[in-house]
C-alpha cells in the first residue's frame, strides 16, 4: 500500500535515546525495499512528546533539524495535541502532488472536445 501513497508521514519516537538514528534507519529501509518511496514527499512527525520536558523536546528538535535539516513536527497521539494540525498539513500535501495529474486528466478530456 505505500506504493500508491503520493505523502508519507514519518512518525518519530521523540522520547527515544536518538530520534536521529531512528529516522535514518526508516530511510534506508525505504530505498532498499523501493528507490522510489524515498523521494516520496513526506512530513516528519516527532509523537510522543507528552512524555518529555519542553526543554529535552526544543534540544530533540533542534538536533533534528541541524543533523537531517527538517523541521519535525511534534504531535502527541496519547493526547491528540496538534494531532489535527498535522492532518491538515498533509490533506495540504496530498492536494499539492495529486494536483499535477488532475490537471493532466482535464487537458487530455478538453483535447477530445
Amino acid at each position: 500500500h505505500i506504493e500508491r501513497c503520493s505523502v508519507l508521514i514519518h512518525l518519530v519516537d521523540a522520547s527515544a535515546e536518538d530520534p536521529v538514528a531512528a529516522y535514518r534507519t526508516v530511510r534506508k529501509e525505504l530505498k532498499a525495499y523501493r528507490a522510489e518511496l524515498a523521494e516520496k514527499p513526506e512530513i516528519v512527525a516527532f509523537n510522543k512528546i507528552d512524555l518529555m520536558p519542553q526543554e529535552d523536546l526544543d534540544s530533540k528538535l533542534r538536533e533534528f533539524k541541524r543533523r537531517i535539516r527538517k523541521a519535525p513536527m511534534p504531535v502527541s497521539g496519547a493526547t491528540g495535541k496538534d494531532i489535527d494540525l498535522l492532518m491538515k498539513k498533509a490533506l495540504e500535501a496530498i492536494a499539492r502532488e495529486r494536483a499535477p495529474a488532475q490537471e493532466e486528466e482535464e487537458a487530455e478530456r478538453n483535447a477530445g472536445w
